[in-house]
């Protein structure tokens, strides 16, 4: 338990500082302090301080929105974010849906960009939904999202035509190439076939 002594303006942020008894300072914003009708005087119980100082008196709502304009974030990864700040499963809940509904939070636009950035880094499609499950994109979006991708013959055509850079490979190289592409999460017989279109020089013309 402490009591509010004092309440002023916080010198940054547009917030207000609560100065409490127990020698302590809470920074909130003005809204959060409004909706709790803070004065001077009042007793805050331990757990509306933890609470309070856990996420500095900010909505759920606005921090996720905050975060979101920094740059996309999946559902998931957005809940973590505010668990990690202290919100409660009801507040991030309640959050989420708001976020959604204004269009701020959309999983099937998030797993759309890491399509487009997958395709211009030749990525292939077992690496890209291994990325998006990562993130926390549900197999259905992510599947769906994945049809996007280029065929799996122009990423290979591009990968091995920037890796060999024109020359005919020997047995040792071709192994080596072989390895490189099947790390990358590329099909054996998928592979082969791009190899072997390196080798006749079809569909390599510059």
């Amino acid at each position: 338990m402490a009591e509010i002594l004092n309440i002023k303006p916080a010198k940054r942020g547009g917030r207000i500082l609560l100065s409490l008894s127990d020698g302590t300072y809470l920074r909130l914003t003005k809204e959060i302090a409004a909706e709790l009708g803070l004065k001077t005087g009042q007793t805050l119980d331990e757990k509306t301080i933890d609470t309070l100082r856990a996420h500095g008196g900010v909505r759920a709502d606005e921090a996720g929105a905050a975060i979101l304009g920094r740059r996309m974030y999946s559902e998931s990864e957005l809940r973590g974010r505010l668990a990690d700040r202290g919100y409660t499963d009801e507040e991030i809940g309640e959050a989420v849906e708001k976020l959604k509904e204004y269009g701020f939070l959309d999983d099937a636009a998030y797993a759309a960009a890491l399509v487009e950035r997958a395709a211009a880094k030749n990525q292939s499609k077992k690496a890209l939904l291994f990325e998006l499950n990562r993130r926390g994109i549900d197999r259905e979006t992510a599947m769906d999202a994945a049809e996007a991708l280029p065929g799996a013959s122009d990423a290979l055509d591009e990968l091995i035509r920037a890796r060999l850079k024109g020359a005919i490979p020997d047995r040792a190289l071709t192994e080596k190439t072989y390895r490189y592409l099947a790390g990358k999460g590329f099909a054996p017989g998928e592979i082969r076939a791009a190899l072997r279109r390196y080798t006749r020089g079809e569909d390599f013309d510059e």
